[in-house]
């Protein structure tokens, strides 16, 4: 198992544990998927809350072997000329989507490492909290020649306005915890563990009315004009091509996974 499902109270926790890289894989996302489901179908829980087990990293990014996968099966599939599914819309993409149109408030207590994909999914959810530490959060996709592909093109700028985004992600920009919160990344940054301070604003949503946190939920990700799909939707195609046809990207990959997994912390 990547993942680790618990329940405390009516609040469910779905802690990532695939070591010792943390990276996102197709079995991640399907255990998560799952895990996720039956958060749902549970009418007890009314919050969930995801972390890492790691005491170093909350969630990585990508598998670079399994992007190198990715890379070689879109090349093949367009050789053949026939149609393909839109990157964006395949399973394996549902799942950030399946997080930030969840009908129960999500947070992320991020408790080490959290970059790429995997912070895409830290954006997903409602709320975000940190604990201090020596390790960074961002979007480093540029880093491995590659552009976002699990909404940050979209997230990152409701976040904190097009100007920051457009410069983080052209510079692969990651932040401490401490820095995260100053630029408004994280909602909080713990004194005590993230996972601590996530379990007590669960206790508080706990309070409240189920069918009103789904409404307000609702009210608040509708207003804010493009939907995230449309725009989730060009990030997925421009990911996929990027897979296709760009040698350096695919050279990047490989010489991200020679270099011991390392980024460049910029």
């Amino acid at each position: 198992m990547t993942i680790n499902y618990s329940t405390q109270d009516n609040v469910a926790i779905i802690t990532f544990n695939d070591p010792p890289n943390e990276f996102i894989s197709i079995k991640l996302i399907e255990e998560a998927s799952q895990a996720l489901e039956k958060a749902r179908l549970d009418d007890n829980i009314k919050t969930v809350i995801f972390t890492g087990a790691s005491k170093s990293v909350f969630l990585n990014c990508f598998s670079p072997e399994e992007v190198l996968k990715m890379s070689e099966a879109i090349r093949e599939h367009r050789k053949t000329g026939l149609a393909e599914p839109r990157f964006a819309q395949t399973p394996l993409r549902k799942f950030w989507e399946d997080i930030d149109n969840f009908c129960k408030p999500t947070i992320a207590a991020i408790n080490g490492m959290c970059v790429g994909a995997g912070f895409e999914l830290a954006l997903a959810c409602d709320i975000r909290v940190a604990s201090s530490g020596s390790y960074y959060i961002g979007q480093t996709d540029i880093q491995m020649g590659l552009s976002p592909s699990a909404g940050a093109s979209s997230r990152l700028v409701r976040l904190v306005g097009s100007g920051k985004a457009l410069e983080w992600l052209l510079r692969g920009r990651s932040f401490s915890p401490e820095e995260a919160f100053e630029e408004g990344l994280i909602n909080h940054l713990a004194t005590d563990s993230a996972l601590s301070l996530a379990k007590s604003i669960c206790i508080e949503l706990g309070n409240r009315p189920g069918p009103a946190l789904a409404a307000i939920k609702q009210l608040v990700k509708s207003n804010q004009g493009r939907t995230t799909k449309d725009i989730v939707d060009m990030e997925g195609d421009l990911f996929a091509n990027l897979l296709a046809n760009d040698e350096n990207a695919v050279s990047s990959v490989k010489e991200f996974i020679s270099n011991n997994y390392k980024f460049i912390k910029i």
